[in-house]
C-alpha cells in the first residue's frame, strides 16, 4: 500500500508531503494544488505504464502535459522536478518497506520552443526485517 508521496518543484506543489491512509479525500480552496496532486499520480502512471509499450513512457509524460516546462514550478530556478514513494507490503510473508524516488532534469524554454526532461536519477529500496535492498 502507498503509505507517503513527496513531490517537489511539480506544477504548483513546491514541495509537498502527503501521508496516505486506505482511502484518501483531497479538500482545499480553489487554486489549492488538489488537481495537481491528482496529475500527480497520473504522471506517475503514465511513466509506469506506457501507452503503447516500447516507447519512452517518461518522455510521453513529460510531452503529454505539454513539455518539461508545464511540469516545472514556476517559482524559481531549478530545473530538477523530485518524486518520492513509499509505501508497504504484505505480498511474501511479513510486512516489507519499500520506498521509490525519482528526479527529472530537465530545461524550461521560452517563446513556444519545446522543452524536455530525462531522468537524472532513480533508487528504490526494500526494508524487510531490518535488512535493507538498494538497486535500481
Amino acid at each position: 500500500m502507498l503509505t507517503k508521496i513527496r513531490a517537489k518543484n511539480f506544477k504548483s506543489l513546491r514541495s509537498v508531503t502527503l501521508d496516505l491512509g486506505p482511502r484518501n479525500v483531497l479538500v482545499g480552496a480553489n487554486m489549492a494544488g488538489k488537481s495537481n496532486v491528482i496529475d500527480l499520480f497520473r504522471f506517475i502512471y503514465d511513466m509506469t505504464f506506457p501507452r503503447q509499450p516500447g516507447t519512452g513512457a517518461l518522455s510521453n509524460a513529460v510531452f503529454a502535459r505539454g513539455g518539461f516546462g508545464e511540469l516545472l514550478w514556476k517559482g524559481g530556478d531549478e530545473q530538477i522536478i523530485e518524486i518520492e514513494l513509499f509505501g508497504t507490503t504484505l505480498a511474501h510473508g511479513p510486512e516489507w518497506q519499500w520506498e521509490y524516488s525519482i528526479s527529472v532534469q530537465g530545461k524550461a524554454f521560452l517563446c513556444g520552443a519545446t522543452s524536455h526532461g530525462h531522468l537524472a536519477s532513480r533508487r528504490c529500496q526494500r526494508d524487510r526485517c531490518g535488512s535493507s535492498e538498494k538497486g535500481w
